[in-house]
């Protein structure tokens, strides 16, 4: 298998399993300088007072 797939496999088991992001609301995944970047879609009012993206706020660093 390719190292990109696998990696990028990996990142989004990640924010599924232990950031508890629905998959639904990932819409891409990267790498930069060691940063995961979490690009999320179709947000909605009610997601913001998810536990998993109250938390996600809280560690996220404003780039």
């Amino acid at each position: 298998m390719d190292d990109e797939f696998i990696c990028e496999e990996q990142l989004f088991d990640y924010c599924v399993e232990v950031l508890f992001i629905p998959d639904e609301k990932i819409d891409e995944l990267n790498m930069k300088n060691d940063e995961l970047e979490i690009v999320l879609k179709d947000l909605e009012l009610e997601d913001m007072h998810e536990d998993w993206y109250v938390n996600l706020v809280k560690n996220s660093k404003e780039s």
